[in-house]
């Protein structure tokens, strides 16, 4: 524990000497001199690797505390202990209050569910069923003649291509006055 400590304390003086010795130094003789800007630079440097130093061995020491461990284990223990508590109670409450308010319960949600997966099931089967009627009506209904298809008029005439409905002979007399 006393190499850790005399760690700290190496790291805490290095930061010192190089804040308040080291940076203030080179700071001075950039000032006077050209060439001083690397000084500055590698003493800017040095105090960044103390303070980087410094934490390290800060945080080192508390992670190896006896008394940091212990109030970790406090700590997570009694969350523990809330969690649990806080689980009993909402469990208390809800159950009292879910019929109350009338909304279903977990194993009302899934005898649901399984009542739509199977719905869905007999739909698609059905749909599979019709499709193959559609299709083996398709194959033994004769084929119409083109001119029976289009009304005797070629498809780019044909009125129900066009989206307009075919009138009959009495609609067109109606419309037309003389």
């Amino acid at each position: 524990m006393k190499e850790k400590n005399s760690s700290f304390t190496e790291k805490m003086f290095s930061l010192v000497e190089a804040v308040a010795i080291d940076l203030p130094v080179a700071a001075v003789s950039r000032v006077f001199s050209e060439d001083a800007e690397k000084d500055f630079h590698q003493a800017g440097w040095k105090v960044y690797d103390a303070a980087m130093g410094a934490a390290i061995a800060l945080t080192d020491s508390l992670y190896t505390s006896p008394r940091v461990g212990r109030a970790a284990a406090n700590v997570i223990e009694r969350s523990l202990n809330v969690q649990r508590t806080v689980d009993a109670v909402a469990g208390a409450f809800f159950g009292f209050l879910w019929p109350t308010i009338g909304l279903p319960t977990n194993s009302e949600v899934k005898a649901l569910r399984s009542q739509v997966r199977a719905v869905r099931e007999e739909l698609r089967t059905a749909r599979m069923e019709q499709k193959l009627r559609d299709k083996q009506a398709a194959k033994a209904a004769p084929t119409p003649a083109p001119a029976e298809r289009n009304n005797g008029l070629p498809l780019f005439l044909n009125p129900l291509w066009a989206g307009w409905a075919n009138p009959t002979a009495g609609e067109v007399k109606n419309r037309v006055s003389l």
